[in-house]
Order: C-alpha cells, then sequence, then structure tokens
C-alpha cells in the first residue's frame, strides 16, 4: 500500500505534474483539512498516511496477531515440557534423590562415593567405595518411602490441570476473535482471488496479489500452531505411559493413570463456528473461499 503511490508515479513518467498537481501520492482516498492537490500538502498527507498505516498494520494488526500467536505458542510449550518431564521421570527423580547426598571422606582419608540407583521406587543402592588396593566395593540397602516419587508424579498431575485450566480459559478468550480472525481471512481471500481475476497484470493487480498471500500464509500460520497444540497435549499420556509405572508403587500409579486418563482428550483451540483451529480446518476454508470465488466468477459472466 505505501510503495503503490510513488511505483505509478515514477511508472507514469510524470513525476513533477503528479507532485505538484494531483492526488497521485496519496495511500487512499480520505478528507483532509488542507488541499491534497496543491504542492506540499500532498507530500504532507501522502507522509501522514504513511504513518497511520504503519500504526495499523505494524502495531495494531500484526501487534495483536503476534501475541495470539505467542499465547498458543507457549500453550504449546508447557504440554511439551510436561511431556518431556513424564519421559525422564525416573532420570529426574534420580537426580533429586542423588542431590540429597554427599561425597564424604571417613577419618581414615579414604575416597567415599556414592551412586545413586533406584528401582521399583522403593530401594536406593548406595554404593560405597573405598580407596584401598583391592578397590572392593560395599553396598549398603536402605529401604526408602514413595513420597520421592509420589510428590514428583503429583507435581506433574497439578501441572497438568493447571495446563488444561489455562488452556480452557484461553480457549474463552480466543474462540470469538479466532472466529472473527478467520471470517475475515476467508472473505479477504475470496474477494482479492475475484479481483485478481477481472484484473490486467498491472502494478495493482501484483499489490493484491501480495495481500492475497499474506491473508493466506496468516490463515495457515494460525492453523499450523493450532494443530501442533493438539499434537503437542495429546503426546502427554504417551509420555505418562513410558514414564516407568510399572516399577512404581501404587500411589504413584495413581497419579500416573490420572495424567493418562485426563491427557486422552487432546487440547484444541475453538474457532467458534468454524470448529477447531487446526491444518484440516485450513483446508476446508481454502476450499470454501475457493467455491465462493467460482460462484462470484458465475454470476458476474452470467
Amino acid at each position: 500500500m505505501i510503495l503503490t503511490p510513488p511505483t505509478l508515479v515514477l511508472t507514469s513518467g510524470l513525476v513533477n505534474s503528479t507532485i505538484k498537481q494531483g492526488h497521485g501520492l496519496l495511500i487512499w482516498k480520505a478528507w483532509l483539512p488542507v488541499d491534497a492537490t496543491v504542492y506540499p500538502y500532498n507530500i504532507f498527507a501522502y507522509i501522514h498516511q504513511v504513518a497511520l498505516t504503519f500504526v495499523e498494520g505494524c502495531f495494531i494488526i500484526g501487534g495483536l496477531n503476534a501475541f495470539y500467536l505467542v499465547l498458543i505458542i507457549y500453550t504449546t510449550s508447557q504440554f511439551e515440557l510436561l511431556s518431556s518431564s513424564l519421559r525422564n521421570a525416573t532420570q529426574n527423580i534420580r537426580d533429586q534423590i542423588k542431590k540429597d547426598y554427599t561425597v564424604n571422606k571417613d577419618s581414615s582419608g579414604a575416597d567415599t562415593s556414592m551412586l545413586v540407583v533406584t528401582k521399583a521406587a522403593e530401594v536406593i543402592y548406595i554404593q560405597q567405595r573405598f580407596s584401598d588396593r583391592s578397590s572392593e566395593y560395599k553396598a549398603s540397602y536402605f529401604k526408602y518411602d514413595e513420597n520421592k516419587v509420589s510428590s514428583y508424579m503429583k507435581e506433574c498431575v497439578q501441572y497438568h490441570q493447571n495446563l488444561l485450566e489455562y488452556a480452557n480459559d484461553l480457549n474463552e478468550m480466543l474462540s470469538p476473535l479466532l472466529f472473527m480472525e478467520l471470517l475475515t481471512a476467508s472473505l479477504i481471500i475470496c474477494m482479492l482471488g475475484f479481483q485478481l481475476i477481472l484484473m490486467p497484470p498491472n502494478i495493482k493487480f501484483f499489490q493484491m496479489l501480495t495481500h492475497l498471500f499474506t491473508a493466506v500464509f496468516e490463515l495457515g500460520l494460525f492453523c499450523w500452531f493450532g494443530s501442533s497444540l493438539i499434537t503437542r497435549s495429546e503426546e502427554v499420556h504417551n509420555a505418562a505411559y513410558e514414564c516407568g509405572w510399572y516399577d512404581m508403587l501404587p500411589k504413584a500409579k495413581r497419579h500416573v493413570q490420572m495424567i493418562i486418563t485426563r491427557g486422552q482428550k487432546p487440547v484444541a483451540l475453538r474457532t467458534g463456528q468454524f470448529g477447531l483451529l487446526s491444518m484440516p480446518l485450513f483446508a476446508e476454508l481454502m476450499k470454501a473461499s475457493y467455491t465462493y470465488l467460482a460462484m462470484l466468477k458465475q454470476l458476474q459472466e452470467g
């Protein structure tokens, strides 16, 4: 929009007459408190419209769309982190246990190092190495209650529940906004496509073609991240099943069961009457836009 007026002026070869006589530099028709046909007011009017275009396009429309996408990406990344915590539950619990112990030296100067290994979430094998010539190892077995494992899985359950509540709140906030976003994008794609069919290949043609590609890209971007959210939320119950629950005690197993049960229903963003925000919805919207475009073409021809 900003580059079209000066481009038309340069290609017309009437630079001086356009700048000093007419509306050629205006981006859109508008009422102005000065006569835009008089130099230098038309230059000031063009600069004013350029500033408004930047404010509307970059900061208002672009800023809001970027904010919506950031919220979706943030929710998706949180589900991905939860899946990673569940898959690596055994290693994470083992690391937590290791932090509870320190490397000590006995009174005789022997080097004592401790290696912690967990199995069945109930026994810790603390292997103490003594620095004698035979490098003998002495293993001590300690009963370990299930609180460590159970508390870890309980935190995962609470984290998952908080994510589900946050996703529900996000749905309530973004659902009407996404509906208007997709509806507007679909209408723009249809109307721009119809104008491109009727328009000869000139500067305006390429301007509208760029606008069409931008609308399609924006629509596809939202649907792409919507599908990513569905996929990452579906991975939670698979990650919970892969966490080694069969070696845990009953209390921890119940927490895993809760995550698996809640994770079987994926999280998806609703878009009002359009359905769930996903790539299949993108295909349906593009198909519908083409259908309306073909209908407008038939009405125009006959």
